[in-house]
């Protein structure tokens, strides 16, 4: 009884400790969108990521033939939902990451040849491969007009059905060396889903609306506007007034008046009147030569 108890225990250990040989470490592929809630109309993008890498280089019937060389595989949507972005030269847009670009590391290229479906490959440029996790690039998508509000659509990542999603890139820089295929069963994928909403309602105030007054507008009057004198302005010369005397000039002499008088200038009537007395006197003069000169002349008879 011992020995079958022995026995028993023996092989659970030897069972235990064969398990990590038979469970090999996978990869994954991983879709992941820059948007997941779009409206018809919208583009977004797609990011492709490639996660344990050196795992799988690792696996037994990998490891020791090179760096990861080359992919190929496709991408599936619903035609019905979104469309493929295209770039300047109508193909599919695909963009690849910028650590690749900068690095040489890959090259890439993606194209449609049915609706719903676009295949992407990449290879290494320098044979050497690569062995560490990355991000391959990004690929462009439209939610077509029309899409009904909810809908959700998931894009998908197939693995091709020859098995040969991956390849090394050989045990040596012979660019005849195919490399070694990475079993696809050792590879997971994990798809994006995105869902299509409908436009926000725009948000309506409850504060009332400013009352309107039912005052009536003030009338304008229809009263003519007042008319301008066309007096001429005094003149800046007027007789002024004071306490001192003041001197009035006539034709031919100087009269002095009380307090209070102004003086008055030549051309006023007052001058007129002077004139008259002038005139006058001389007229008195003259006659009282005349009869001096008739007095003379009876005495010298």
């Amino acid at each position: 009884m011992k020995k079958v108890f022995a026995s028993a225990v023996a092989a659970a250990l030897a069972l235990s400790m064969a398990v990590p040989a038979f469970a090999a470490d996978t990869g994954s592929f991983t879709l992941s969108a820059d948007k997941t809630e779009l409206k018809a109309g919208d583009e977004f993008s797609v990011a492709i990521d490639l996660e344990g890498v050196e795992d799988l280089l690792n696996l037994p019937e990998v490891a020791g033939t090179g760096l990861l060389g080359a992919g190929d595989f496709n991408i599936i949507y619903d035609p019905e939902v979104l469309e493929i972005a295209t770039d300047i030269r109508g193909n599919p847009k695909f963009t690849l990451d910028s650590f690749i670009t900068e690095n040489s590391i890959y090259a890439g290229s993606a194209s449609s040849f049915e609706a719903g479906t676009v295949s992407i490959q990449f290879f290494d440029q320098s044979a050497q491969g690569w062995g560490q996790d990355f991000t391959l690039g990004t690929l462009g998508f439209k939610v077509k007009d029309g899409v009904a509000d909810g809908t959700e659509t998931t894009i998908s990542l197939v693995l091709p059905e020859e098995g040969d999603a991956l390849v090394t890139a050989g045990a040596s820089l012979d660019p005849d060396d195919e490399g070694v295929l990475i079993p696809d069963e050792e590879l997971t994928v994990n798809n994006a889903t995105v869902t299509i909403v409908g436009e926000p309602e725009p948000e309506t105030s409850d504060a009332p609306a400013p009352e309107t007054s039912d005052a009536p507008a003030p009338e304008t009057s229809d009263a003519p506007a007042p008319e301008t004198s066309d007096a001429p302005a005094p003149d800046s010369d007027s007789t002024d007034s004071g306490k001192d005397s003041g001197t009035t000039t006539g034709g031919a002499g100087t009269t002095t008046s009380g307090s209070g008088s102004g003086t008055v200038k030549p051309g006023s009537d007052n001058n007129k009147t002077g004139d008259a007395g002038v005139l006058a006197i001389g007229g008195l003069m003259v006659l009282a030569a005349g009869a001096t000169m008739l007095t003379l002349k009876k005495k010298s008879k």
